[in-house]
């Protein structure tokens, strides 16, 4: 079936509010469900690295490459039956030779599927209940997943930041790097400056600048998304760097 380009670009322009129910995950959801559809998929790297996330995307939704709006890399609408569509920008080539932009694009395509692993079931479930609503009303069923769609394709540009954003953007990190290679990553740093580093400019601060760097190196992820996933990992063990460059700096050879 052919993909409606011009018609989801215009829709996701004039989209409103989504008309979702909250649903709250875990952390361990969020991790476990992008994890999960990466094996799935056969995409699950066996050792830190980066991650196709455009093949990724093909996997979970019917995917097409358009003249997206300046500023756009990539949206997403819904299906009730069938998969999702995820129109990517086909400036993608634009990027490619320019490592900032492209990590920026990835983490945007990476946004999309988060979208699709997410909340694709939860706009289902809305259309149930608009079409059951309508049922009661004796207005046609299928005005049910038609009213829901106006209101569910996500474009970055006007979605603003809510609760739905946050999920897909957790999810697509998580997709880009995997919770347990990114822990491996960071631990294999941690243990590298404790034992091995020299010290005389050690601190918590360099300390951090390198793993991000690291991170930001073996999995290809923009800097800021590097910064962030390192933040949320220290930020649950605050004490952490501290620990590891006083252990750096009591070691033999500092």
């Amino acid at each position: 079936m052919a993909i409606d380009i011009e018609g989801i670009i215009k829709h996701a322009q004039n989209a409103q509010e989504p008309n979702l129910v909250y649903h709250r995950y875990s952390d361990a959801e969020l991790e476990n469900k992008p994890t999960t559809q990466l094996k799935l998929a056969g995409l699950y790297p066996k050792q830190p690295g980066e991650v196709n996330v455009e093949l990724f995307a093909e996997k979970i939704a019917d995917v097409a490459y358009a003249d997206l709006p300046p500023g756009v890399h990539a949206l997403t609408q819904f299906a009730y039956e069938g998969k999702p569509v995820i129109l990517i920008s086909n400036r993608v080539d634009d990027f490619e030779n320019d490592d900032e932009l492209y990590s920026r694009f990835k983490f945007n395509v990476a946004h999309e599927c988060g979208h699709v692993i997410m909340q694709n079931e939860l706009y289902r479930q809305a259309c149930d209940r608009a079409i059951r609503a309508r049922m009661r009303s004796k207005v046609s069923p299928s005005h049910g997943e038609a009213a829901v769609r106006r209101r569910l394709t996500f474009y970055r540009e006007n979605a603003g930041y809510r609760w739905y954003e946050w999920q897909a953007s957790t999810a697509g990190a998580h997709l880009l790097m995997p919770p347990e290679h990114l822990r491996y990553v960071i631990g294999q740093q941690l243990t590298e400056t404790a034992t091995t580093a020299p010290t005389r400019f050690l601190s918590e601060y360099s300390l951090r600048f390198r793993i991000e760097q690291a991170v930001r190196s073996i999995f290809r992820v923009s800097k800021a998304t590097a910064e962030i996933a390192v933040d949320r990992y220290f930020k649950a063990r605050p004490l952490l760097l501290k620990q590891t460059v006083a252990a750096a700096k009591g070691h033999p050879d500092s």
